[in-house]
């Protein structure tokens, strides 16, 4: 049984155009989300607020994600859309490809592309500090951009890629960050230490995530649910060679790294190794498809998850 909390508006969004071409149309949009109070927004659209739905799995869920609640993005914003969690409490962010940053519940709008006058279409990932106070978006031309106290350790921007950049993951200790590409390749930044890549290796699908384990290493997942481990990082299985109903958008690994859930983009959950798991969206009609999938923590070894499409809007488990 799903128990269904109504909500309002987005916080923290700003979209815009860039610094190549057209006019810098401010707008100021004040919205109130949980009793938090949004940031300015910049914008040559109309910004619209949309009624949005959060289920809870009833008698599953612990109160905090009970009481969770989201708004959604119009459809024309959420297309190829993805999204990044604080690493405590129950705020995400979505960006979308023009590096547009939404902030929802207590996650804090800490600047965007388009606020800045700068115009791209190209954002695939994006990466939050420790404290949750800073996130870095990186574009599929391996280009970083950080934000709040995110520090900018270097790109592969006007670098020749094989393969375009598809997510970003960041160092246990925010002091580093890694990027990898669809066929593979993983570049290192500040303290974060390469420990092998999937560059000339054979693959039956694109590498679409990256996580780290936060006992040092990572883990590559590609779109078939095949799982490679580097570093130390251990393998706890994958969906490879298993029949997918749709392809894989995320890897999130358990707090402690004793596991990890892969999440399809109609919401599909796969959990491995110590990750638990307390059901999915795989057979709900949805809205707009699933980007991702992050935990909240309800004491030291019990963590439920919330699985959050490409509109804004979010299921707890």
């Amino acid at each position: 049984m799903l128990r269904r909390l109504r909500s309002e508006n987005a916080s923290g969004i700003v979209l815009g155009p860039g610094r190549r071409r057209g006019l810098l149309v401010p707008l100021v949009l004040l919205v109130v989300l949980l009793g938090v109070v949004g940031s300015l927004a910049s914008s040559l659209v109309d910004v619209e607020s949309a009624d949005a739905t959060i289920t809870a799995a009833s008698g599953v869920s612990p109160p905090a994600l009970q009481a969770f609640s989201v708004g959604a993005l119009p459809p024309r914003l959420s297309g190829g859309a993805t999204m990044a969690a604080q690493p405590y409490g129950s705020g995400f962010w979505i960006v979308h490809p023009d590096g547009g940053v939404f902030g929802y519940v207590s996650a804090p709008f800490l600047g965007s592309l388009p606020g800045l006058g700068i115009h791209v279409e190209d954002i695939v990932g994006m990466a939050v500090t420790p404290d949750g106070n800073g996130y870095w978006l990186v574009g599929s031309d391996g280009g970083v951009f950080a934000f709040g106290d995110a520090t900018f350790m270097g790109s592969m921007a006007g670098t020749p890629l094989n393969a375009p950049v598809v997510a970003i993951a960041v160092t246990p200790d925010g002091k580093g960050y890694w990027l990898v590409a669809s066929d593979g390749g993983v570049f290192a930044f500040g303290d974060a230490v390469f420990s092998g890549s999937l560059v000339g290796m054979p693959l039956d699908a694109p590498v679409i995530d990256m996580t780290a384990d936060p006992a040092g290493g990572y883990w590559l997942v590609a779109s078939d649910g095949g799982v490679f481990s580097f570093g130390g990082a251990p393998f706890m299985g994958s969906m490879a060679g298993q029949p997918l109903n749709q392809a894989m958008v995320g890897v999130t690994s358990v707090p402690g790294g004793v596991g990890y859930w892969l999440v399809a983009s109609d919401g599909g959950v796969f959990a491995f190794g110590g990750a638990p798991w307390y059901g999915s969206l795989a057979g709900t009609p949805l809205p707009s498809r699933t980007v991702g999938l992050y935990s909240v923590s309800l004491s030291d070894n019990v963590f439920n998850y919330v699985v959050v499409e490409a509109n804004g809007g979010a299921t707890g488990f």
